[in-house]
C-alpha cells in the first residue's frame, strides 16, 4: 500500500511540478575545447530567455555544413558535447545549445520555453547558414532533445530547412515515455493510468509528423537501451510519411549511440551525410556569427 501511494504521490507530482520531471538540468558550466576553434555567444530567445550557444569550427578550412545539436534532459552543453564533438573532425561546423534553464542560459525549462527556444534555433540557422552555397543543414536531437527539437520544427517556419534531419534514442509521447518510466517502479503500473490524464499531448511529435512533407528523416536507437524503447522511435518511423530511414543498432546504451565508447556506429551516420551531399565546392569554416 505505501509503494502504491508513493507512485500515486508521483504521478500527482507531474502536475504540481509544471512537467519538471522531463527535465534535470545542470547550471554553469564553461566549455572547454582545447585544440578547437569556436565562439560562444547568447541568443535572445522567443521565450524571453537568453540562450547560451557555441558554434565549433570544422578542423578543416573547408567546411561542407553544420550540425545542429538539441542534446537530452541532463546536464548542460559542457557536459553532452562529447556526443557529436567529432563531427568537427569530418568537415561538419557544430552548433550547440542549451535550453532556458540550463547551463547558463536564462529562464526555467518547460514545454512553452524549449520549444520556443528550438524555434529561434532553427530560425538563427536559416539567417545565418541557409545561404551559404553547397553547404549542408543537419539537426540532431538526442532523447528529450529528439521530442524538442520535433516540436518546435513542425511548429516553425523552417520546417523545411534541413537537408537531414536525426532523431536519436528518442520517442513519439511525452505521456508514453512518462508511463514508462513509472511501470518501472515497484507497483507502477497501479498509478501509471493517470499519466494520460494529467499530461499534456499537444507537444507530442508523432500525431504531427505527417506535416513534414519535404525533409529526410533519420531514427536512431540502441536495440539495449535500457531507459526509453526502441520500439518508441519504431512508431515514429512508421508514422511518418516522408523519406525516412531507422537504424536499429547494437552495442550500446540510451543516448550514447555515436559517443566515444559508440565510436563503430559513426560510419553509419556519415552514411547519410554523404547521400544527402550535394558539395562540389566546400565553403570556407565558419568561425564567428553575427547575432
Amino acid at each position: 500500500m505505501k509503494s502504491f501511494l508513493i507512485v500515486i504521490a508521483a504521478c500527482l507530482g507531474l502536475i504540481g511540478c509544471s512537467h519538471s520531471p522531463y527535465y534535470n538540468p545542470k547550471l554553469g558550466g564553461e566549455i572547454n575545447l582545447p585544440g578547437k576553434e569556436y565562439d560562444s555567444f547568447f541568443i535572445e530567445s522567443d521565450s524571453g530567455n537568453q540562450l547560451h550557444t557555441v558554434l565549433v569550427s570544422a578542423d578543416s578550412l573547408n567546411s561542407q555544413g553544420i550540425v545542429v545539436h538539441f542534446h537530452g534532459n541532463s546536464g548542460n552543453l559542457s557536459e553532452t558535447v562529447e556526443k557529436y564533438l567529432w563531427v568537427t573532425e569530418q568537415n561538419y561546423d557544430l552548433l550547440l545549445f542549451d535550453y532556458s534553464g540550463y547551463g547558463n542560459s536564462s529562464g526555467v525549462p518547460n514545454f512553452d520555453n524549449l520549444k520556443s527556444d528550438a524555434k529561434t534555433i532553427f530560425r538563427f540557422v536559416e539567417q545565418q547558414f541557409s545561404a551559404i552555397q553547397n553547404y549542408q543543414l543537419i539537426s540532431i536531437g538526442t532523447s528529450l532533445g529528439g521530442a524538442v527539437m520535433l516540436d518546435g520544427l513542425l511548429d516553425s517556419q523552417q520546417r523545411e530547412l534541413f537537408d537531414l534531419v536525426v532523431v536519436d534514442s528518442s520517442f513519439h509521447s511525452f505521456p508514453e515515455v512518462a508511463k514508462h518510466v513509472v511501470e518501472q517502479s515497484s507497483l507502477g503500473f497501479l498509478g501509471s493510468w493517470l499519466i494520460p490524464l494529467v499530461i499534456d499531448t499537444s507537444h507530442d511529435p508523432l500525431p504531427r509528423l505527417h506535416l513534414l512533407s519535404d525533409t529526410q528523416i533519420l531514427f536512431v536507437h540502441c536495440e539495449s537501451d535500457a531507459l526509453i524503447p526502441w520500439q518508441f522511435s519504431e512508431k515514429m518511423y512508421q508514422g511518418s510519411k516522408v523519406e525516412k530511414s531507422f537504424e536499429l543498432l547494437e552495442g550500446c546504451n540510451h543516448a550514447r549511440t555515436f559517443t566515444p565508447e559508440s565510436a563503430s556506429n559513426r560510419p553509419l551516420l556519415l552514411s547519410y551525410f554523404d547521400e544527402i551531399s550535394d558539395v562540389n565546392t566546400p565553403s570556407e569554416s565558419l568561425s564567428k556569427v553575427e547575432n
